[in-house]
Parts: structure tokens; sequence; C-alpha cells
């Protein structure tokens, strides 16, 4: 058995960051579904004020990361790809990478009609 022992070089700077912007060669997809259903096709689902919703979320992508929003709203992360949160936190955007699960609950307390759906990928 060989053993090898790593020290850090710690007089090395780095010369570069990564960029991770989008070079224009990515495959993307103009369309997403909630419940099977794309947008305008499916029923909308009646909450009263006051309700929470708990929503459980599934970006399905193998290459898009996604950000969803509900307008007015704030969404209280409880778990993450199936485990519980050790302390929620309460954010407006939800941001998915691929193939990652969020579960949230949203407390309802803006009446009015809303649509729940992506935000583009844009940061605010």
């Amino acid at each position: 058995m060989m053993r090898m022992r790593v020290t850090p070089d710690r007089s090395l700077k780095c010369q570069r960051t990564l960029d991770t912007s989008p070079s224009g060669l990515e495959v993307g997809y103009q369309m997403f579904s909630i419940n099977d259903k794309s947008m305008g096709a499916g029923e909308p689902i009646r909450v009263r004020q006051g309700e929470r919703v708990l929503m459980h979320l599934l970006n399905a992508s193998a290459s898009m990361n996604r950000s969803v929003a509900l307008p007015g709203h704030r969404f209280q992360i409880v778990a993450m790809d199936g485990n519980p949160v050790p302390t929620p936190q309460t954010v407006d955007v939800i941001y998915l990478g691929p193939g990652e699960r969020v579960d949230a609950i949203v407390e309802m307390t803006q009446p009015g009609v809303w649509i729940f759906g992506t935000t583009a990928g844009r940061r605010t």
C-alpha cells in the first residue's frame, strides 16, 4: 500500500475565476408543466385566504436550473431532496437545480388570482 501526503502550496495565487454564465450552446426548454399540465391547460388550485398549502416541487430537467415564485407570497422550505431541513427557511423564490426536489409550505395571505410559475432563471 502506498501512502501519499499532499500539502497545499499557499504561495500560488488564483489567476482566473471560472465563468459559469451560459455560452449559448446549452439545450434549453421553453415549456414546463405543473401536475402534468402546461400553463392554461390545468384547473386552478383553489385556496382560501389564510390556508397553508404544501407543495412538492421537482425540477425534472437534466440540464436546466429553474426558479419558481408565487407573487405576494413566501415559501417556507421544509425539506430538500426528501430530507427535512434542520432549520426551515422562508424565501421569496425557490431555486431548483437539475433533479432537485424541494418541499415548501405557502401560507395564502394575499387574496386574488395568482399564477405560480418559473421566473425564467433570472435572479433578482
